[in-house]
């Protein structure tokens, strides 16, 4: 049998062999079990009404069912069930007439079930969350429109995560409106997707084959163009190093791309996976892949931190992208600001001009159901531009801008994209390069609480014994709750901790400051001073002077809103990081000068204030604090705390 109507078989192999295993999912999937499989019901010997009762009987027909060429024409006689329960049906927004009819039914019919290889996989495991149709209009209009500029004609389209084909349904749509009385299937020809998941490769060619108007006979190209593979693990262009045996080989299985002048795919639409290559204990498979990854010499800018399917992705489409391809992703917003994401950042950066990047905060949900921040990236490769213009959406509004790629090392040295109005922008760089200024982690070392909260859970105690423990409900801006029967977990058996290999708690007053804050949450920073011996769980970081200058005065840098603006300008996640608090902009000012000692009385002060609950008392004296450090840098409060 030909191996692209292999490919096809062992989907629908595969569709079937899902059935029984699908959960409250599998009602809503007989509509396309029973379609693909009533493709070959003539052939068969088979009624469409008999296939439909040995399907729905949990019944595999037997014989020579999987050599059969899919698809081919579909009886119109095949309705889903009268079993499927209504309620699913307006779930996925459809009704039962659009279950029966039609492939707009397959995408969110795909998705609702659908997630990764394998039935008992959940979506968020795989890091797969379909793109809205908004989404994939945007990026796919920008990137042909401009492919086609610059090329005068479209050949090769990819999709290299193609899931139920989103990406190659609108590229078809977008030319059959450019060439309406061109055969779709025509059009189509240069249209190309991979998929790990047999289930999302039969769902993408069958979702193409109703959209070029579902031909008569046999389409061997259909399998061709859109293969069960991984996208990863192969050679991404001639010339690579070998693959590993279980990925696609780009080069072997799309020649097309690497035929006379061409050097790679004119476009790469795709919507990756998010999915981080740990829990090798709960996923074997994991861990030899891993290993390929960092030592297979085909990735080299992605192998920062935890390994991620998205960067790796990232890097790969780069790989197979023409020296002038069009590249339209859809990627987290930690992309752009991650300490970790530093090497791939600053490659896709390098590797063309970005003509569009799009963010979305957490508060602005791209995908529904996921509260990861987003962000939507168009790149032209060839030479980088000076400006990358950008918009973001956050809880308080959208800023529209350009960013100075010569503005990306001056505010941070990991060189993340920080997305603020140009004016607010500027005067934190100032900040930075400002004679007066010195870095916190000049005059304070700090680290992780010392009591992981998780390792040692058997270690907290319940009654009035032992060390008091702080952990970050405890504390607020100035003030740490240490009363004996406050917030759980509330002791630490200090012997038992011990024994353990437990770090014993400071012997000396220390500031300590919430490790973990939501990104969007105003303030990130709050710290208060804790008393000698109290013990500091994991979410908590802590902070000793290391110069001589006093606690309060620290206190005072560490809830003020100027500084606390100026964190989350660069802050990537949810995590607050000493490295990161290390690196902000504070006076350059000796032990016991004059601004130590009136920003010291002011924290002072407003630890009394929060100690008496006068929760306004304690705004009042941050703004004082904020006043004051502006004064000392002369600069606009208001432009710094804008935004």
């Amino acid at each position: 049998m030909d191996p692209g109507r292999a490919d096809g078989a062992r989907a629908f192999r595969a569709l079937m062999s899902w059935h029984g295993s699908l959960g409250p999912g599998a009602p809503l999937f007989w509509p396309l079990l029973l379609r693909l499989a009533a493709a070959g019901a003539g052939a068969w010997g088979m009624s469409g009404k008999r296939l439909a009762s040995e399907a729905l009987a949990g019944n595999a027909p037997a014989g020579d069912l999987w050599d059969l060429p899919l698809p081919c024409p579909l009886p119109v006689d095949i309705l889903p069930p009268p079993a499927v329960p209504r309620n699913l049906a307006a779930s996925l927004g459809l009704s039962l007439a659009d279950l029966a009819d039609g492939g707009a039914l397959l995408g969110p019919l795909h998705e609702a079930i659908s997630g990764g290889p394998g039935p008992a996989t959940h979506r968020r495991d795989w890091g797969s969350y379909y793109t809205p149709g908004h989404v994939v209009s945007s990026l796919t209009g920008r990137a042909l429109s401009i492919a086609l500029a610059k090329a005068g004609a479209l050949r090769l389209v990819l999709d290299p995560a193609v899931g139920d084909g989103r990406f190659l349904l609108c590229a078809l749509a977008w030319l059959q409106r450019r060439h309406p009385q061109q055969d779709p299937r025509v059009l189509a020809e240069g249209l190309l997707g991979v998929d790990i998941s047999p289930v999302a490769v039969a769902v993408a060619r069958l979702r193409l084959w109703l959209a070029c108007g579902a031909p008569t006979g046999p389409w061997p190209q259909l399998e061709a163009n859109v293969r069960l593979g991984h996208s990863l693990l192969g050679r991404a262009r001639p010339g690579d190093p070998p693959g590993h045996p279980a990925g696609l080989d780009w080069p072997d299985c799309f020649p097309q791309a690497w035929t006379g002048p061409r050097d790679g795919f004119d476009v790469i639409l795709s919507n990756p996976p998010y999915s981080v290559l740990k829990g090798h204990r709960r996923r074997p498979w994991l861990e030899e892949e891993a290993r390929f990854y960092r030592t297979g010499g085909l990735y080299r800018h992605a192998l920062g931190g935890n390994l991620n399917t998205y960067r790796l992705f990232v890097e790969r489409s780069l790989q197979l992208a023409s020296p002038a391809g069009q590249l339209g992703l859809v990627l987290p917003f930690s992309l752009w600001m991650d300490r970790t994401s530093k090497g791939l950042r600053g490659h896709l950066l390098a590797s063309g001009r970005v003509l569009h990047l799009e963010c979305f905060a957490e508060s602005r949900k791209l995908f529904p159901g996921a509260g990861q921040a987003t962000s939507l990236l168009h790149l032209s490769k060839g030479h980088p531009a000076d400006n990358i213009p950008f918009r973001h959406h956050g809880r308080s509004g959208t800023t529209r801008d350009l960013l100075p790629v010569a503005d990306l090392a001056t505010l941070d040295p990991d060189r993340p994209l920080v997305l603020a109005p140009a004016g607010r922008r500027r005067l934190f760089i100032g900040l930075q390069a400002s004679p007066r200024s010195t870095t916190f982690g000049r005059l304070a070392k700090g680290g992780e609480g010392e009591v992981h909260q998780t390792q040692f859970r058997a270690c907290f105690a319940s009654a009035t014994s032992g060390s008091c423990l702080v952990v970050g409900r405890h504390l607020k801006p100035f003030l740490t709750d240490l009363c004996p029967s406050g917030a759980s977990p509330r002791w630490l058996d200090g012997a038992a901790f011990e024994s353990r290999g437990g770090k014993a708690a400071a012997a000396v007053p220390r500031i300590a400051q919430l490790g973990i804050r939501n990104m969007e949450t105003v303030p990130r920073l709050i710290a208060a001073i804790v008393p000698p011996g109290t013990a500091l769980g994991n979410s908590v970081n802590y902070w000793l002077p290391t110069q001589g200058h006093d606690l309060y005065f620290l206190l005072a840098l560490l809830n003020s809103r100027l500084l606390d603006a100026r964190f989350r300008l660069t802050s990537s996640n949810n995590n607050i990081n000493c490295y990161e608090v290390a690196r902000l902009p504070v006076p350059a000012v000796a032990p016991g000068s004059r601004l130590e000692q009136e920003l010291a009385a002011l924290a002072r002060s407003a630890a009394n204030d929060a100690a008496r609950g006068e929760a306004t008392a304690v705004q009042d004296g941050i703004a004082r604090i904020d006043k004051r450090l502006a004064q000392w840098w002369d600069v606009d409060l208001g432009i710094l705390l804008g935004g």
